[in-house]
Parts: structure tokens; sequence; C-alpha cells
């Protein structure tokens, strides 16, 4: 921006400080997050439902085992005594969602009968 004060032109400048790391660590820092919010901003959520072997009551603790264990992402449900796990799970695969589903039921103490899913869920919603 440029200007005139009695008779004298003078020429107003406008920083903007930037924030740069000053140590390895808070470059290291900036790099994850960098990273996570690319990582993130190509997830997917895919749709799908995971039957557990044992014949089992859904109860408040096993309720909390799971949500502990990593299946906050999932909606349990009994019926006639078979517990299932609705998930909708972000991930960069069909198959890491699945795998890492399985792993975190797994993690609970409980064993995974079989994986459903319907066609249309193959494909992710964003």
């Amino acid at each position: 921006m440029t200007g005139r004060v009695a008779g004298e032109r003078y020429i107003l400048r406008l920083e903007v400080p930037r924030i740069m790391p000053t140590t390895f660590a808070e470059l290291l820092i900036a790099v994850r997050i960098k990273d996570k919010i690319e990582r993130e901003a190509s997830m997917n959520k895919y749709h799908f439902t995971l039957v557990v072997s044992e014949t089992t009551e859904l109860t408040e603790s096993l309720a909390d085992a799971l949500y502990s264990a990593g299946c906050d992402d999932a909606t349990p449900g009994t019926c006639e005594g078979i517990l299932t796990l609705d998930f909708h799970r972000e991930a960069a695969s069909l198959e890491d969602a699945i795998s890492t589903a399985i792993t975190n039921v797994r993690r609970s103490g409980l064993e995974v009968a079989r994986v459903e899913i319907d066609a249309a869920a193959v494909e992710p919603t964003l």
C-alpha cells in the first residue's frame, strides 16, 4: 500500500508472520499432523456386519469391552441369542476395514464366526 504524508511518499508493508517449527520435534509433529490429515481425507466408510461365534447375551460389560477394544464405530445387537456388530468403519479399503474390525473384536475377547456384507456396501460411501 502506498500513500503520501506532507508531500512525502511512504510505503506501508504488512507482513504476516509465518509460524515455522523451531525444533526438530515441532517439525516432526507438523509433518505427522499433515500426513494424518491427508490420510483421513482419503478414507472411505464401509458398512458390514460381524457375527460373533459364541452365543452370548449383550451385557453392559461386554458393550464396554467392545468399545474399549476399538469397536466404537459398531452397533451391537442380539437376535435369538446371536450377537452381531454392525460396523460403519472408515478405512483405505474394504479389506482394511474388515480386518481391523475383526482384530478389535478379538481384542475384546470374542471370536468372529462370519462377515456379512451387502453387495451395495462393497462400494465405499464418502
